[in-house]
């Protein structure tokens, strides 16, 4: 052991076997010693077709897809007035970002119409989903019978809360408001301006 004032002790010579504290401070002190192939840079993958939803392009259509297999439906006499979850996951009617916002009941019939056997794909598509060119799906004519108030828009249009043109329902009539008929003034009499002690609504009507 040596003290402050002493000289350091020499280094170990060439057929000394190097201690472990020399081996340590000789790695860090060298600037040529290379670094570990763990701190190593990957490479950059090649770019790809992203959307604004981070997904690529295949993704992308997926994700607006309903899937070809339909889930089972438990057929009764009775019709469902309960909420619906949707079960499907990475899809438009379940993404939670997207959902946050609707009320359960519009939820549960998209996710009914998208995913069960009660929803059917229809070729000739409302005039929104032609626009956006999008898939139009509705409640099948047996499977309206099992929800309660089913309602008969697409499941896209439910989704934006806009008008479908493949809804049968007409928007109510508005009738206009009937206004009280116009206050006709009397002349004034012969002797000009109103009576003594009558006021100003002895020439209304």
């Amino acid at each position: 052991m040596w003290s402050p004032r002493s000289p350091p002790p020499p280094p170990p010579s060439s057929g000394e076997t190097t201690p472990s504290r020399w081996r340590h401070e000789s790695r860090l002190g060298s600037p040529a010693t290379p670094l570990p192939a763990l701190f190593s840079r990957p490479p950059t993958p090649p770019p790809q077709h992203t959307t604004t939803h981070g997904m690529t392009e295949r993704q992308f259509a997926a994700y607006n897809q309903a899937n070809t297999v339909r889930l089972g439906w438990g057929w009764g006499a009775l019709r469902t007035a309960g909420d619906y979850v949707p079960v499907v996951a990475g899809k438009w009617w379940s993404d939670r970002a997207g959902s946050r916002w609707r009320r359960p009941a519009v939820i549960g019939h998209v996710g009914r119409i998208m995913e069960t056997e009660l929803g059917e794909r229809r070729d000739e598509r409302c005039t929104a989903c032609q626009q956006a060119d999008e898939e139009c799906w509705y409640y099948s004519a047996k499977g309206s019978q099992q929800v309660s108030r089913p309602g008969d828009a697409c499941a896209r249009c439910r989704w934006a809360a806009r008008k479908c043109s493949g809804s049968k329902r007409q928007p109510a009539k508005r009738h206009p408001s009937k206004s009280p008929p116009p206050r006709q003034l009397k002349p004034w009499p012969p002797g000009g301006g109103p009576p003594p002690g009558a006021g100003g609504d002895a020439i209304m009507a």
